[in-house]
């Protein structure tokens, strides 16, 4: 509120007047504080990248999935190597990112001399939270959710596991939960390269064998290491062509 100051004026017959005056400095608005101004563009960004995956969880060549027909086999996968492509929009310190990625393993069971090479495919939509976002390089924390599906060869045969009888075999509605750190470089505001840890939580809750597709969990958890590259597409409306 202004205050009211008092000035003491002399009028001719030698008596103060008083007159109201307001000092103009109280009536200043605080200034408000704003969030720095990150190095890299905010907008519309796409990029690819290549993965390095190691399955947990019943990839350990002794998963059986059974029932009175059929069986579905977690084959023993080792680490190996994918690729992905994402689309995503920045803000300041914050990045939403819709991924995909495929990666192709060898695989083998126990008692069968087939070959179980498996295809994992994962959509994930995540969350990137950056710091330093007024530097180039930025580190930053993701989590997010996402579907997994994996196609394994010569993943289903009988009760027995005799092999005789084969097919390949699908494990479906994959759940993901993700939690991972990383860090960016932006040579340019509008150029990005990163290097990213990520683990996968993951669990299938059907599977599709000799005799067709039928409910159960598989635990088919990962750790995924990424280095990819994105570049910006379009700017944010009210940010310019930066």
């Amino acid at each position: 509120m202004p205050t009211i100051v008092v000035h003491q004026e002399q009028d001719p017959s030698g008596v103060e007047a008083a007159t109201p005056g307001i000092r103009t400095g109280d009536l200043r608005v605080p200034e408000k504080r704003e969030e720095p101004t990150s190095w890299s563009a905010e907008g519309l960004w796409v990029g690819a990248r290549v993965t390095e995956t190691a399955p947990l969880g019943g990839w350990n060549g002794s998963f059986v999935q059974d029932r009175t027909t059929d069986v579905v086999i977690g084959p023993d996968l080792g680490t190996d190597e994918g690729f992905g492509f994402s689309i995503s929009y920045r803000w300041n310190s914050w990045e939403a990112i819709l991924n995909y990625d495929k990666t192709e393993y060898n695989g083998d069971f126990s008692g069968s001399s087939l070959s179980h090479n498996t295809e994992i495919e994962n959509l994930d939509l995540n969350l990137r939270k950056y710091y330093w976002v007024e530097s180039p390089l930025q580190p930053y924390f993701i989590a997010g959710i996402g579907w997994s599906r994996a196609e394994i060869e010569n993943g289903s045969t009988d009760p027995d596991l005799t092999f005789v009888t084969v097919s390949d075999a699908e494990l479906m509605d994959g759940v993901n939960i993700n939690l991972g750190t990383g860090i960016a470089f932006y040579p340019l505001p509008w150029v990005s390269v990163y290097a990213q840890a990520m683990y996968r939580f993951v669990e299938y809750y059907r599977s599709k064998g000799l005799d067709g597709s039928f409910d159960g969990q598989f635990d088919g958890d990962n750790w995924t290491a990424a280095v990819g590259a994105s570049i910006r597409l379009l700017p944010a409306r009210d940010h310019g062509l930066r």
